[in-house]
This record gives structure tokens, sequence and C-alpha cells, in this order.
């Protein structure tokens, strides 16, 4: 595995270039002195534009390219193989705090810098300099570019502060990064001139290529709840999307996305799980206590209020905190910020594996009757290409129909996709798998339970008709 690093860089303002064509021509001596002045004046950027040329693809099969003086990596990490991604200061006055590049397969050349020297002169102007290179075919601009916010955990480690300097991420945030620009790309292309076409999808096999040798996905997304499924189908990032039950009500409101399949019944993959040590030691102490969950109006928001209502707290019995993802969960329940969290079941079973955590209760007990997750797709997408909606779910239930009938592969992948010990993932399939269907009908009883629901926890002022909700359009799937 390289070392995934991301630096900081100037944007390219230069209005002669179009988005897909910054960071490709060396610039004129009067747009190198305004970065200076822009440096020097502004206290914006570094001091120059060094990295002009550093997206430059098609020019040569090793593309060189400039690091900033702070994000140049230490001596002994001279012979790695590195994975840069390139973002914009937070002080940018046309691109701020946007992921604007990558370049992986990369190796460092010389850590002080070498001049590029002719044709790459500009007159007056101290000599151009590189320190790495990367094969042509593993560099590209991501267009659009992606905004980041440095302490959200997305594209990089949280950081409270991020100044100039090189920083590490993890592999995580390199494949969010890479399928976000996949996304945004497929999304332009519809658009697209045919000049920005042919670099866009010139984007997307680079940025494929770039996953394959890492063995990073990049053509899926975890959204970390249903606010943002439905929020990525509403902009038409993702044509399809894995929601739950109560993320109908979402789509309702919305109305760019409607649920094609229910794919598993009552919520066995949600427990409520405490720290090892924790005070709380049933269900009854739960009472009054911070609960995270994922996002608003999420699975796991909805079923712990389900759970503090019918142990007859009332739906404000407990409060409930949405934290987005399950690591940042568990890391604010470990670091004593919130006092649970309803999440994945698999999660809590790999902290009692630990000694680190305890499941109360798996959230079926409150929702015997109940669609935990359904299978979205975008209205436009029904409307116009039904086939491809009646394939992906063809596809989509014949995985559920192979996992139901081989255990042993199953839980061999979900050992390296869950990062799970196998005896761990073994004891979730037997917990869980009952719980997934296999023609992806939706259950009546559930429909009416999740309708009423919807109601007494002001999710909706009044019960939707099925239509708003689902279509029945694709069922019962026949794989």
């Amino acid at each position: 595995m390289p070392i995934f690093a991301a630096v900081k860089i100037h944007y390219d303002h230069r209005p002669s270039l179009l988005p897909h064509l910054k960071y490709s021509m060396i610039p004129s001596r009067k747009e190198y002195h305004d970065y200076l002045k822009l440096f020097r004046e502004d206290n914006i950027g570094g001091n120059g534009f060094h990295e002009c040329m550093n997206f430059a693809v098609g020019q040569a099969d090793l593309l060189r390219f400039y690091l900033p003086p702070t994000c140049v990596p230490a001596a002994k990490l001279q012979n790695e193989e590195f994975v840069f991604f390139s973002f914009t200061y937070k002080g940018d006055r046309e691109m701020p705090a946007h992921v604007v590049g990558v370049h992986a397969g990369a190796r460092l050349i010389d850590r002080n810098g070498l001049a590029r020297g002719a044709p790459y002169v500009i007159a007056d102007v101290e000599p151009l300099v590189f320190h790495a290179e990367a094969p042509a075919d593993l560099v590209t601009l991501t267009v659009p570019a992606l905004p980041y916010e440095a302490t959200d955990g997305v594209f990089t480690p949280p950081f409270s502060k991020w100044g100039y300097g090189l920083r590490y991420i993890e592999p995580e945030h390199a494949g969010s990064i890479l399928r976000a620009s996949v996304q945004q790309a497929t999304a332009r292309l519809t658009s697209a001139s045919m000049s920005e076409k042919e670099v866009l999808e010139r984007q997307i096999d680079v940025l494929r290529r770039i996953g394959v040798r890492y063995g990073l996905d990049v053509d899926s997304a975890s959204l970390g709840g249903d606010a943002k499924v439905q929020q990525a189908l509403i902009a038409g990032s993702v044509d399809f999307g894995l929601g739950s039950g109560p993320g109908m009500a979402l789509a309702s409101k919305g109305g760019a996305a409607i649920a094609v399949a229910q794919f598993a019944g009552p919520p066995r993959n949600i427990s409520a799980i405490v720290l090892e040590d924790s005070p709380i030691k049933k269900v009854a102490d739960l009472k009054g206590k911070m609960i995270a969950v994922s996002t608003v109006g999420s699975l796991s928001d909805w079923l712990a209020k389900q759970m503090a209502i019918q142990e007859g707290w009332g739906a404000n019995g407990i409060k409930t905190v949405p934290l987005g993802a399950v690591e940042a969960s568990i890391a604010a329940m470990k670091a004593h910020q919130i006092d649970a969290v309803v999440l994945s079941t698999e999660a809590g079973f790999g902290l009692e594996e630990r000694h680190e955590g305890r499941m109360l209760i798996s959230m079926d007990h409150y929702a015997p009757h109940f669609i935990t997750h359904v299978v979205f797709a975008r209205k436009a997408l029904v409307a116009e290409k039904p086939q491809v909606v009646e394939r992906f779910l063809k596809g989509f239930f014949a995985s559920i129909a192979y996992m139901k009938a081989h255990r042993a592969e199953t839980s061999a992948l979900a050992e390296k996709v869950l990062k799970q010990d196998r005896g761990v993932v073994e004891k979730d399939y037997d917990f869980e798998l009952p719980m997934f269907t296999t023609d992806g009908t939706f259950d009546p009883r559930a429909v009416a339970v999740l309708k009423k629901s919807y109601v007494e926890l002001g999710t909706l002022a009044s019960e939707p008709p099925d239509s708003a909700l689902f279509t029945t359009q694709f069922v019962p799937v026949k794989p």
C-alpha cells in the first residue's frame, strides 16, 4: 500500500484556461507575479506558482510535478510510493478549500527541487522547479473540484487546524475522494461539451485505474445516513441508493427518488451498544441518556425514539445525537461524550470481541414488523430507463440469494469489508441474514407501521399514500 498524502497548492486562477485544462501551461510573467502578490500582500498560498504544470498530462509518459516546501515528505521516505491529493488553500479567492487533483504511483526525485529548464522558462522569473514524478495515466484533475471541510473526517482525518503543511490520510479518505470525483464527473458528462466530455471520460478511467491499483472501491459510496443518501439522489450524483424504511419519508418530501424494492425486514442489524465498563447495565438505564445515531430522520434515529416510546419514556425520553459514520459515534462513546450508540450490530459484536463494548438489545425487539432497508432510485431513471432499474434489482437480489447459499464465501468477503475477525462476521451472518428478503416485495404490515410512525414522530403531517413512498412496478424481483 502506498503512502496517501494531502498537499496544499494554489488554485489555477487563469481565466484563459477552462476548469478541465488548469495547471497545464506555464503562466505569463504577469500571471506569475499576480501569484507572488497574492502571497506577499494577502498571505494567501505560496511564494510563486511552481505548480502551474502539475497536471500537464499528455506531454510525456511520466509527469513531473511541484510540491510546496512544507509538503515535501521526509528524507526517510525517499523511496516510498505516494498518492498525492492536491487541496487548495482555505483563503483562496476563487476556489477555496477544494480537492483539485491526484497524482498516484508517485515517487520523489529531489527533495530540494530540480529546475524544469527550457522550454518551461519565464523571463525575469526564478526557475520553475519540480520534486516528484508520476505515471501520466495515474494523474488527473478532479473536475468539478470537490469542496472539503478539514474538520468533518470525510476526505482527511478530522483536523481542528490545517495550515500549509503536508498531511497524511488513510485509504478510506483516499477512497472517499476517488468515489466523490467519479460521481461528480459522471453527473457532469450529460451536460459537458465535446472537449470536456473527452477529458471527463479520461478522468473517470484514471480514477478507476487508481482504485484497482490500490484496492479502493471508487464506484460505490458510503454516505453516512439517509439524509445524505437523499441529498445525493436529489443532486443526481448517484442513480441508486440503499436506505431505510424511515428514509422513505425523507424521499417523499424531496420528490426526486422513490423506493423500488424492500430488501430487509425487522432490524436485527441495529442494536443499542454501550462501553463494556459503562454503568448502564440494562435498557431501562438508557432513560434520559445521550445516544448517538447516524443522521436526523435516519433508521437509527427512528429506532432509538421507538425504543423510548415503547419503554414508556416518550419520544423525548432520550436525546439522540447525529454523528454520521459508525467510527465517529464509537469514538465519541469511548471519549464519554455520549452514553450509548444505536448503530450496527456487527460493530457491537466486534466491540464485544475486543472487550470494549456490550450490546444491550437488538432493535427488532421494538419493530417486529418493519422495513429496515430499501433500494431507492431516482424517479427520472424509473421513468426514462426502467430497464436499467430492472437489471440493477435482478443483480442485487441475485447477490442476496448467493449470500444466503454461501456462508463461508460471504463471511470471507465480510471479514475484509467490515475489518472484523472471522468469528465476529460468522456470528453476524447467522444473526442478521434471516432479515434479508428475496424478491423485494413491500410488507403491507410494515408499511402501515411506518406510516403511523411518520406522524407520531412529526416527520410528516399526515400518513402518505403508498405511491409517495414506493413503487411496486419492479416487484416481485425474479433474479
